[in-house]
Formats: structure tokens, C-alpha cells, sequence
């Protein structure tokens, strides 16, 4: 079992309602001065959903207009958390105070998992229940999929979701476990991508595993 890939890593900042030019022009402005490689013409686009504000082939940030935020792209997670805290530097720097900002921040990722065995009987297994009388339609009825979320979290801070199931392009050797993760605080994103390797191969090992 190894990580194949991460398609993409993906760290999002909602952002409150902000005036998008004076934004765009501030940020590259700084970016500028800390000697990153800009990618953006000088001239705001029009009518474009997404802009790519600079990029060193691996990693991106990029302005999405349609959704009011700016995110960081990549395919590692370390990565991508590196140019993330170099995005925070930026808007503080220009003076942007985080907690006014940000509305929150989300990490959505899709992690492609190599396996030795089969990713439907390992899904499968997993769940205990009597699907007998459902094989009475048809015999292939299983188990397909499994969702964990953060559930009862009074204070709103954070958001989990967690979805396991075989990779409907490679179902017969990769598993996809599509991650979705938001909090209010920057330093919890960063924290979460240094972990995430970690804790998803623990997940998929204690699969199918009693008192896992």
C-alpha cells in the first residue's frame, strides 16, 4: 500500500468581500519584492473565473474570482504548504489582518492509494452489515464507499469530511480518498498537511481490522 498521488492539494482562503483590483495589484506588488515569479499581466483579466497569479511549475496561487477566494495548488502537500505561508506573509505584509480577511480556510484533496488487494473487498470488509437480502436484486450489491465526518462541533471552528472508495477510473488497484477539511486558523491548515500522509495510510491499514 503507498500514496501515488495527490490530485491536487488544494488549500483554499474564503475570503470577506474585498475590492478584487486594489487586492490583485497589492498582492503581485509584494510578491514582486520577494522576488517570486509572477505569471499575471499587468492588466486585470476580464471575464475570467480563474487567474493564475504565479507559479515555479509544481505549486500555484491563483485568484478565483467567481468564488471570492485565492488559493494554493499543488501536487505535494508539503509543497504546497510552503508557498501557502508564504501567501499569509504576503497579505500580511501588505497589511491585511488574517482574522478580518479570511472567512476560513480548506484543504480539498484526492488521494490515489496503490493497493496489493482488492479496493471493493477491502471497502467492503470494512462495513459490517447484512446486505442478503438486498442481493436479492442482484448479487454484485456491496459495500462501495465509506464517509466519515466531524460531527457535534459546537463551535463551528473546524469541518472534517472523509470519503473512501475505489477509484472509478482504477477500480481494480487504487483506492481514492477524497478529503475535505476547513478551520478558521492558518496554522491548523499547515498542521493538517504534515500529518495527512500519516494519517490516511493508518486509516486505510485499520480497515477491515477488529477494534482498529
Amino acid at each position: 500500500m503507498k500514496i501515488e498521488s495527490f490530485d491536487p492539494y488544494h488549500i483554499g482562503i474564503k475570503l470577506n468581500n474585498v475590492n478584487f483590483q486594489i487586492f490583485r495589484q497589492k498582492i503581485i506588488k509584494t510578491m514582486k519584492s520577494l522576488e517570486m515569479p509572477i505569471s499575471a499581466k499587468d492588466e486585470m483579466p476580464f471575464n475570467v473565473p480563474i487567474e493564475i497569479l504565479t507559479s515555479d511549475g509544481e505549486t500555484r496561487i491563483e485568484l478565483n474570482y467567481s468564488s471570492l477566494a485565492i488559493n494554493t495548488i499543488g501536487n505535494d502537500p508539503h509543497k504546497t504548504n510552503e508557498l501557502f505561508s508564504k501567501l499569509t506573509k504576503v497579505l500580511t505584509t501588505i497589511g491585511y489582518e488574517l482574522d478580518s480577511l479570511v472567512i476560513f480556510y480548506e484543504v480539498q484533496t484526492n488521494i490515489n492509494i496503490k493497493l496489493d488487494t482488492s479496493p471493493l473487498e477491502l471497502v467492503s470488509k470494512s462495513v459490517s452489515c447484512n446486505l442478503e437480502s438486498w442481493k436479492e436484486l442482484h448479487s454484485g450489491v456491496s459495500v462501495n464507499g465509506i464517509k466519515i465526518e466531524l460531527v457535534d462541533n459546537e463551535l463551528g471552528a473546524q469541518s472534517l469530511a472523509i470519503v473512501v472508495y475505489p477509484n472509478p477510473i482504477r477500480p481494480k488497484h487504487y483506492l481514492l480518498v477524497s478529503v475535505r477539511y476547513q478551520h478558521i486558523e492558518d496554522d491548523k491548515i499547515i498542521d493538517f498537511g504534515n500529518k495527512i500522509e500519516k494519517r490516511v495510510l493508518n486509516l486505510i491499514g485499520s480497515l477491515g481490522k477488529k477494534n482498529a
